[in-house]
């Protein structure tokens, strides 16, 4: 089992566990700790919006505090799956109900279900890319677009699918490329600005 797999099953476990416990507190009517996984959430993506803002200049603290921005997919996905397990026990067909009646709520429910499971999954097979690398990777695309000298270090580091030994915005990688690209902010070298006499510039690749 590789690691990425490892961590996918644990952080699946890890959601399913919580939303169970975010379901058995809600029927308990414990609207303080039902609230909990929201704050988190909320605190979660205000990092990541803070770190966003410092992009442009703070880009290795920028990629510490967007990486907290997790906690807002996550324990929005733990509160999903609290609310699976509350949609399959309210439509539970009881013991009178007739065959086409629980045939009918069955299937009911496992619509709806599949529908939330769907939007937790999302397109990745790892949730973290989507959560976490892609967020970040967007984040720093926006900030530095057409900032940089065409294939100077710093623009690959933003643009560039590989970066020096490291693929995609992994943790890594988006810290290796954070750092070269504060190395050229505080040298003042690379940006478009820097050398605009000189006829030079530069874009993203499309």
């Amino acid at each position: 089992m590789t690691k990425a797999t490892f961590l996918n099953a644990f952080t699946t476990l890890g959601i399913a566990l919580l939303g169970a416990g975010w379901a058995f507190v809600f029927y308990q009517a414990l609207w303080g700790v039902v609230a909990i996984p929201l704050v988190i959430a909320g605190i979660g993506q205000a990092m990541f919006l803070v770190g966003k803002r410092m992009v442009r200049t703070r880009p290795k603290g920028s990629v510490r505090l967007m990486e907290w921005g997790f906690l807002g997919p996550f324990f929005l996905a733990v509160i999903g799956a609290g609310a699976i397990i509350l949609i399959a026990a309210t439509f539970a067909p009881g013991e009178k109900a007739t065959p086409e009646e629980k045939g009918i709520i069955t299937a009911a429910s496992g619509a709806i279900v599949a529908a939330i499971a769907s939007v937790l999954v999302g397109k990745s097979e790892s949730p973290w890319v989507n959560w976490v690398d892609n967020r970040i990777s967007q984040a720093f695309k926006n900030a530095f677009s057409k900032y940089f000298v065409l294939r100077s270090p710093p623009q690959l580091a933003v643009w560039s699918i590989r970066f020096g030994e490291y693929d995609g915005w992994g943790r890594k990688a988006r810290r290796a490329r954070a750092e070269e690209i504060a190395d050229a902010l505080q040298a003042g070298t690379h940006t478009l600005t820097a050398v605009v006499t000189t006829g030079q510039g530069g874009s993203p690749p499309a």
